[in-house]
């Protein structure tokens, strides 16, 4: 049997971007940009050995492009956290969430781009936080959104170890495979 997300996890999936940015401002974190990911995983070749789902960013993607990473993307103003974390699985990949089994490590960074204002650059920097989900879905056929996104595959910890990704990506992505090595085995 799965484990199932905890009172705290179903607590910040229940709460909409502003009041995830607010709470979190209360306790001294100030970020510009929330994002959710979906960890999606399948059982490999044991019962212990698990593959993750990961999409290639498309490469006209203004950030990271052709970088490799779980599904993910922003959480909408007046959205919860659980509605943006199912609407971005589903765009992404067709596939629709059942079940949130718990939140694993989180990842925050930066963004930066540059913009012109009245004739002048401006540089615009972001921070981000990522919330990171251990999701079950209602089937394992991927249906890539091609306009995001130019390849999914499943893989594990050695594979993503070739593959084009950010640091803190890896990172997470490997957290997300540790984790279900040792709760879904």
């Amino acid at each position: 049997m799965s484990p199932i997300a905890s009172a705290d996890v179903n607590a910040i999936l229940s709460q909409t971007r502003s009041q995830w940015l607010r709470n979190r401002a209360s306790q001294g974190d100030y970020f510009d940009k929330l994002v959710i990911g979906a960890a999606v995983f399948r059982q490999a070749n044991t019962p212990d050995d698990f593959q993750l789902l990961i999409v290639r960013r498309a490469a006209h993607e203004e950030y990271y492009p052709n970088c490799f990473e779980m599904p993910s993307g922003k959480v909408d103003e007046g959205e919860t956290v659980g509605e943006a974390l199912a609407r971005e699985l589903f765009e992404e990949t067709g596939l629709t969430l059942s079940s949130v089994l718990a939140q694993i490590p989180e990842i925050t960074y930066t963004t930066e781009k540059i913009i012109i204002d009245g004739g002048k650059e401006v540089q615009i920097v972001q921070t981000a936080c990522q919330l990171n989900f251990a999701v079950e879905t209602t089937e394992d056929v991927v249906k890539l959104n091609e306009e995001e996104h130019s390849e999914w595959r499943w893989t594990t910890v050695e594979e993503m170890g070739t593959l084009q990704m950010t640091r803190l990506m890896r990172e997470c992505t490997e957290e997300a495979l540790e984790w279900a090595e040792a709760n879904l085995g």
